[in-house]
C-alpha cells in the first residue's frame, strides 16, 4: 500500500453529497434495490403542494438564477476592480506566511519560494498573486505528466488557503475549475460559497489530489506496497489536514451547553456503486484507510489535522467534513470521512468529535478580561473615542477567550494597551483640534471689516483655515493652520498690500463677469471697462475698491441702455465716469465734456467716452497728444483740463472727420490683417490681442494721416512676421510627425521581441524629446540620436541579450534626461556629457558599469543645467539696467544694489522657479526706482522752471526784489508737490507787487521760462552729437551756458546765449540743431546737466539737500534727498528687504 495524505482541506458537504440512508441500505442489500427505487417512484405529492406549472416556473426562474451566477463567476477573472476589492487588508503581511514546502514540491520548492518573495510576482490582488504562482508551477513543472501538473496546481490553491482560508476561497475556486475542465461542473462551482464545496465539487468531478512528489519524473518509482497495515513512516505521510472555516459564522466566544449529537459515530455511512455487478468486494473501502479516528478539542481551538494513509490503488481520496461541529460550543459532534474508490463507489465513516472546556483556562480568561476592562478606565471623554474604545476593549475580549495560556492573553493585553494611547492620543489632537478652530472663529468676530467684500475674504480665510486645522494630524499642524488663518484675517482686516490685490482680483472677476452679457458692436463698454479697471489698479483701500466696482454697477446699467440708444443713460455715463476720476485735473476735464450736453448719437457719445476714457488713463503730455491726434492740430495746454478747453476751441468737440475716416479705416485694415491668422494657439491669440492693442493707441494718438499711414505700414510688417512664425511652426510640426513615424516604424520592424522592447524604450523617450523640440535641426538631431541608441542596442544583443536590455535602459533614461530640461538652457557642455555617457555605454561591460555611468552623467548634467540656467537668470538681471534707464548716479546705485542681491540669491537658488522669483522681484523693484527717479526729476524740473518764472519777473532786480525772490525760491525748494509749486510762484507775483516792484505777468514769466528750456534743450541736442572724445570738454561748455541761460531776464538776452553756446559746442564737432518741434505746453521735459534726469548737479556748486541756491552764479538743479523722494525710495524696497530676510 502507498501511503497517501488527504487534501489539505475539510469540507463542510453540501446537500447534494449527503447520501440518503435508504440508499446506503440499498447498496449494502442488493437484493432490496428494486423495491426501493419503486418506492420513492411512487411517493405521492404532498398535499397543497405546488402544480406542476407553479414548479416549471420555479424550475425557470432558478435556471436563470443559475446561469447568472455563472457569468459572475467568469466575469469575475477579468473584473480587477473586484478582485482587489476582494483582497483582505492583510493579505501583503501575510504573503511572506507561504511556504511551498519540499515534501509537496520537491525539487520546484525553492524556485518557488523564491519566485513567491521576489519582486516579480503580481500582488495587485490575492486572486492575481495565486494565479501568477499557478503559471510559474506550470512554466516549472511543464516537462512533468499532465497529473503532477494538475497536482501541483492544486497544491498551491491549497497552500494559499492554509494561510488566507476563505479570502482565498475566488482563486481555489477557478483553479479547481480549470483543473476539471468540464463546463457542465460550472454550475456547481457558480453555487458554491464556502472552499468546502469547491473542494466537493472539484472531487466529485474526478479532481486529482495527490501530492506532486509522488508523480514527479524525478522521483524513482518504488513497487507498491501490498501490506494493509497502513504504515506512516513516510515522510508524505505528514499531517496536512487543517479544519474548514467555522460553517456557523459565530464570533464570540461564549460556551453554551448543547446536547451532545447521539449518531453512531462508528456507523459506516452511504455507499453507492456504478454497476449492478453480483460480485461485492470482500473488504470494504475504509479497510484500506488507516487514521479514520475520532476527534477532541477545547473549547475554542482550531481542529487539528489527522493523519490518513491509504492504499492508492483502491482508494482515490479522503475528505473530511467537519460541518456539525462548533468548535465555540461544547459537545459532542459527527464528522465524517469520505472516501472514493478507484472503482467508482463512495465510503462514508461517521466519527466523533467532542468539545471540551479546561476550567482553569476558563477562569484564567475570566481575569484577563476583568483587567482588560480596567485599562485607561474613564478617560475616554468625548463620545466618538469611547465608542472606538469600547469597541477595541470587545474585540480583545473575544481574542483572549481564544487564547490557550496566559502569555498570548498577556500579548492581547498588550496591543490593547497601545492602542488606549494611540486613542487617547487622537482624543486629545480632536480636544486640541477644536480649541482652535473656537480660536480662529472668535479672532474673525473680533475683526473690524470697512466691506462686505473684505469680510467675505476674511470669511473664506477661517473657512479654509478651519478645513485645514480638521485635517491635522499632528498637534504641530493645527497650530501652524490655526497662525497662518489669524494672520492672513489680520492682514486682510488691515489693508496690507497682499489682501489689497486679492480684493482687487474679486473686483475684477465682478467686474469681468457684468459686463460679459453685453454686447457692443462700439467702443463704448470697452473704454468704461478700461476706465474701471485702471482705477481699480490704482486703489489701496478695501473702500477705494468697493467704490470702484459700485461704480461699475451703475456704469454698465447706463453702458446697456446707451448702446440702445438712450442717449440720457449715455450722459449719465459721463458722471459715473467721474466718479473715478483719479485726480482733480481729470474730474475737471470731465466737467469740461459735461458740459457740452448730452450726446446728439451714439457716434458723439462714442468719441465723448473715449475723450475720457483718455482723460482717466493718461497723464498731461499723453492726453494732449491724443488730443492733437483727434483734432489734426497742434493742442496744448499745462493740464488737462486746459489742454481739453483748447480742443473744443478748436474743433467745437469734434474731432477732424477726414483724419477720423483715415483712422478708422486704418483700423479696419489692421483688423483685417490680423483676422487672417487663424490659431487655436493662445499665445498666438494673446500676440493678436498685443499688436492690436499697440497699434490703435498709435493710430489714436496720430495727428496725420501721413503718420497713420507709416503706423499701419510698420504693424502690417510685424503682422507678416508673426504669420510667418506661425507657418514655421507648422512646419515643425510636419517634420515632428515624419520624425515620430519613422521611430515608430523602427520599432514595428524588429522581429525580435526582446530587442523589440529594447528599442521600444528608447523610442519612448526619443518620442518625449520631439515633442519638445522648437526647431527643425533639433528634431533631426534627436532621430539621429535615436538611430544612433538603436544601433548601440543591437549590437550589444549580439553579443549579451541581458546587457543590451540594460544598455538600452540606460540609453532611455538619458533621453529622458534630456527631455526634461527647456532649451532654452541647453549648453555645449550639457551636449558634451550625454554624448560621453552614450560612447561610454556602447563600450560597457557590465550592468552595474552602466548604473556608475548614468549616474555620473545625471549628476554632471543636471549640476550643467543649473549653472546655465543661473547665467542665464544673471544676464536677464543685466539687461534690466539697458531696459529701465536710469540717468541719476543714486538711483543707478540703488539699481546696481538691487540687481546684485538678485544674483547672490539666484546662484544659491536650486531650480528655476525659484529664479524666475528672483528675476521678476527684481524688475518690479527697479521699475518702482524708475518711478521713483522720474518723479523726483520732474519735481527738480518744476522747481527749476518756477525758480526761472519769479526772476523773470524782476527785469531790474532790486534789494527788495531780490529778498522776495530768495525767499520765495527757498519755499519752492521746500515744496513737495507741483500744485504747491504754482501757488509759490503765484503768491511770489502778489509779494512783488505788493512791494511796489514792476513784476512781469505769470504768462510772460511762463514764456520767458519755456524760451530757457527750449534753447537749453537745443543745446543738449548739440551736445549729444558731440565726438566721445571731446565729450568730456564739450560738457563744461555745455553746463556754463545753460547757467548763463537760467540766469537772463530777457528774450534777447537768451537769444544771444544760445547763439555764443552754439557757435562753442560746435568747435568740439557737435551738429547744428534746429529745434522746431512744437511744444503743447509749459512741462517740457528739459535736462540742464550732463547727468541725464535733472536729479544732480555737477561742478563745485552739488547741492546736498533739497535747497537750490539762487543769484547770478549759482542756479542748479534740485537734489534727490527730499521727504518726497526719500519715501519713495523707501516704498520701493519694502518687498526686497522681505524677500532678502527670506
Amino acid at each position: 500500500m502507498k501511503n497517501k495524505v488527504i487534501s489539505a482541506m475539510l469540507l463542510g458537504m453540501s446537500a447534494t453529497m449527503a447520501v440518503p440512508g435508504t440508499v446506503v441500505m440499498a447498496a449494502e442489500d442488493g437484493s432490496e434495490s428494486t423495491a426501493v427505487e419503486e418506492t420513492a417512484a411512487e411517493v405521492p405529492e404532498a398535499e397543497g403542494g405546488e402544480s406542476e406549472a407553479e414548479q416549471n416556473d420555479e424550475e425557470s426562474q432558478d435556471k436563470q438564477d443559475t446561469d447568472t451566477a455563472v457569468q459572475k463567476m467568469i466575469d469575475y477573472a477579468t473584473d480587477e476592480s473586484v478582485k482587489v476589492a476582494d483582497t483582505p487588508d492583510d493579505f501583503g503581511p501575510k504573503l511572506s506566511n507561504i511556504v511551498f514546502s519540499d515534501d509537496v514540491f520537491g525539487k520546484y520548492a525553492d524556485s518557488l519560494n523564491e519566485y513567491i518573495n521576489g519582486s516579480e510576482i503580481d500582488t495587485d490582488s490575492i486572486y492575481n498573486c495565486e494565479m501568477d504562482m499557478v503559471d510559474k508551477v506550470a512554466e516549472l513543472t511543464k516537462d512533468e505528466s499532465a497529473e503532477a501538473i494538475a497536482a501541483s496546481k492544486y497544491q498551491v490553491a491549497l497552500t494559499f488557503e492554509s494561510v488566507y482560508g476563505e479570502d482565498a476561497f475566488m482563486p481555489g475556486r477557478d483553479i479547481r475549475r480549470a483543473l476539471i475542465a468540464d463546463s457542465s461542473k460550472d454550475e456547481d462551482f457558480a453555487v458554491c460559497g464556502t472552499i468546502a464545496e469547491a473542494d466537493t465539487v472539484y472531487i466529485s468531478a474526478g479532481g486529482t489530489t495527490a501530492i506532486p512528489t509522488t508523480l514527479f519524473k524525478a522521483v524513482s518509482e518504488q513497487p507498491e506496497n501490498p501490506d494493509e497495515t497502513g504504515a506512516t513512516d513516510s515522510p508524505n505521510d505528514t499531517d496536512s489536514v487543517t479544519k474548514d472555516e467555522d460553517q456557523n459564522g459565530a464570533d464570540d466566544s461564549t460556551t453554551e451547553e448543547t446536547p451532545s449529537d447521539t449518531t453512531n459515530p462508528d456507523t459506516p455511512g452511504d455507499v453507492t456503486t456504478d454497476s449492478d455487478s453480483a460480485e461485492e468486494e470482500k473488504k470494504s473501502l475504509d479497510e484500506y484507510v488507516e487514521g479514520l479516528d475520532d476527534i477532541e478539542i477545547q473549547l475554542g481551538d482550531d481542529l487539528p489535522s489527522p493523519r490518513v494513509s491509504y492504499d492508492d490503488t483502491k482508494v482515490v481520496s479522503v475528505s473530511l467534513d467537519t460541518s456539525k461541529v462548533d468548535k465555540n460550543t461544547i459537545g459532542v459532534y459527527t464528522i465524517s470521512y469520505i472516501i472514493k474508490g478507484v472503482d467508482g463507489t463512495t465510503k462514508i465513516v461517521n466519527k466523533q468529535c467532542a468539545v471540551s472546556e479546561d476550567p482553569v483556562l476558563k477562569e484564567l480568561r475570566k481575569q484577563m478580561c476583568e483587567k482588560a476592562g480596567e485599562i485607561e478606565k474613564g478617560k475616554f471623554t468625548e463620545k466618538d473615542f469611547k465608542s472606538k474604545w469600547d469597541e477595541a476593549v470587545k474585540a480583545a475580549k473575544a481574542e483572549i477567550n481564544k487564547k490557550k495560556n496566559e502569555e498570548e492573553m498577556q500579548a492581547v493585553l498588550d496591543k490593547l494597551t497601545e492602542t488606549a494611547a494611540s486613542i487617547l492620543n487622537d482624543q486629545q489632537l480632536y480636544v486640541t483640534k477644536n480649541g482652535y478652530v473656537g480660536e480662529m472663529y472668535s479672532k474673525f468676530e473680533s475683526m473690524e471689516f470697512v466691506t462686505d467684500a473684505q469680510k467675505n475674504m476674511a470669511n473664506d480665510v477661517l473657512k479654509d483655515a478651519v478645513a485645514k486645522i480638521k485635517k491635522s494630524e499632528t498637534v504641530e499642524d493645527a497650530k501652524q493652520a490655526m497662525d497662518e488663518g489669524i494672520e492672513s484675517i489680520e492682514k486682510i482686516a488691515a489693508q496690507d498690500d497682499s489682501s489689497i490685490d486679492a480684493l482687487k482680483s474679486e473686483a475684477k472677476k465682478k467686474i469681468n463677469a457684468a459686463m460679459d452679457g453685453i454686447k457692443d458692436k462700439t467702443t463704448v463698454l470697452q473704454n468704461v471697462y478700461g476706465s474701471l479697471i485702471f482705477k481699480l489698479d490704482t486703489c489701496t483701500t478695501a473702500k477705494e475698491i468697493d467704490s470702484v466696482t459700485n461704480s461699475a454697477d451703475s456704469a454698465f446699467a447706463h453702458v446697456k441702455a446707451a448702446i440702445e440708444g438712450d442717449m440720457d443713460s449715455m450722459f449719465a455715463l459721463y458722471k459715473d465716469l467721474k466718479g473715478i476720476a483719479p485726480d482733480s485735473d481729470t474730474t475737471e476735464t470731465i466737467d469740461e465734456i459735461i458740459l457740452l450736453g448730452t450726446p446728439s448719437d451714439i457716434s458723439d457719445g462714442e468719441d465723448k467716452i473715449s475723450d475720457i476714457h483718455k482723460a482717466i488713463t493718461s497723464d498731461v503730455d499723453e492726453f494732449t497728444a491724443y488730443l492733437t491726434g483727434r483734432a489734426g492740430e497742434t493742442i496744448s495746454g499745462e493740464t488737462k483740463a486746459e489742454a481739453y478747453a483748447a480742443y473744443v476751441k478748436a474743433t467745437n468737440g469734434t474731432p477732424d472727420a477726414d483724419l477720423t475716416k483715415v483712422k478708422e479705416d486704418a483700423k479696419s485694415e489692421i483688423q483685417k490683417a490680423l483676422d487672417e491668422i487663424t490659431s487655436d494657439n493662445k499665445e498666438v491669440t494673446d500676440k493678436k490681442g498685443q499688436i492690436k492693442d499697440e497699434v490703435f493707441k498709435k493710430i489714436d494718438a496720430a495727428a496725420s494721416a501721413e503718420e497713420v499711414e507709416t503706423i499701419v505700414s510698420d504693424a502690417k510688417s510685424e503682422i507678416k512676421d508673426l504669420k510667418d512664425e506661425i507657418t514655421n511652426n507648422e512646419g515643425l510640426s510636419s517634420v515632428k510627425e515624419s520624425a515620430k513615424k519613422e521611430i515608430q516604424n523602427t520599432v514595428d520592424n524588429q522581429s525580435d521581441e526582446e530587442l523589440k522592447a529594447s528599442i521600444q524604450q528608447l523610442a519612448g523617450a526619443a518620442l518625449k524629446k520631439i515633442e519638445n523640440a522648437t526647431t527643425e535641426d533639433e528634431v533631426k538631431d534627436i532621430v539621429e540620436g535615436f538611430k544612433s541608441d538603436v544601433q548601440t542596442t543591437t549590437d550589444a544583443y549580439k553579443k549579451d541579450k541581458e546587457l543590451a536590455s540594460v544598455k538600452a535602459d540606460t540609453l532611455s533614461k538619458l533621453s529622458v534626461l534630456e527631455s526634461k530640461v527647456k532649451s532654452e538652457y541647453v549648453t555645449a557642455d550639457m551636449n558634451s556629457i550625454i554624448s560621453t555617457a552614450k560612447a561610454n555605454i556602447e563600450n560597457a561591460q557590465s550592468a552595474s558599469e552602466c548604473s556608475k555611468i548614468y549616474a555620473q552623467a545625471k549628476t554632471d548634467y543636471n549640476n550643467a543645467y543649473l549653472t546655465s540656467m543661473r547665467s542665464v537668470f544673471n544676464n536677464k538681471l543685466d539687461a534690466l539696467l539697458t531696459e529701465y534707464k536710469f540717468t541719476d548716479d543714486t538711483y543707478s546705485q540703488k539699481a546696481q544694489e538691487v540687481i546684485n542681491k538678485q544674483k547672490e540669491n539666484i546662484n544659491k537658488a536650486k531650480n528655476e522657479t525659484a529664479m524666475e522669483k528672483c528675476y521678476n522681484l527684481a524688475k518690479d523693484n527697479l521699475a518702482k526706482l524708475v518711478t521713483a527717479q522720474d518723479a523726483a526729476a520732474k519735481l527738480a524740473q518744476a522747481k527749476t522752471d518756477a525758480i526761472a518764472k519769479i526772476k523773470a519777473m524782476v527785469t531790474n532786480p532790486t534789494d527788495t526784489s531780490n529778498k522776495i525772490i530768495d525767499t520765495y525760491t527757498d519755499k519752492i525748494n521746500k515744496a513737495t508737490s507741483e500744485d504747491d509749486i504754482n501757488k509759490l510762484v503765484d503768491g511770489c507775483q502778489q509779494a512783488l507787487k505788493d512791494a511796489g516792484v514792476d513784476a512781469s505777468s505769470t504768462a510772460d514769466a511762463s514764456k520767458l521760462a519755456q524760451l530757457r528750456a527750449d534753447a537749453i534743450s537745443t543745446l543738449q541736442k548739440m551736445l549729444d552729437t558731440v565726438p566721445s572724445d571731446k565729450k568730456e570738454d564739450a560738457q563744461k561748455v555745455f553746463d556754463s551756458y545753460v547757467e548763463k541761460i537760467n540766469s537772463d531776464t530777457t528774450e534777447d538776452a537768451i537769444k544771444n546765449d544760445l547763439e555764443e553756446g552754439k557757435t562753442k559746442l560746435k568747435k568740439y564737432g557737435a551738429s547744428d540743431v534746429t529745434d522746431n518741434t512744437p511744444t503743447p505746453n509749459g512741462n517740457t521735459s528739459t535736462t540742464l546737466d550732463g547727468s541725464g534726469s535733472g536729479a544732480t548737479e555737477k561742478g563745485s556748486d552739488v547741492a546736498t539737500t533739497s535747497g537750490v541756491k539762487t543769484g547770478d552764479d549759482n542756479m542748479g538743479i534740485i537734489a534727490i534727498a527730499g521727504a518726497a523722494i526719500t519715501a519713495a525710495l523707501a516704498a520701493a524696497f519694502i518687498s526686497l528687504k522681505k524677500f532678502i530676510k527670506r
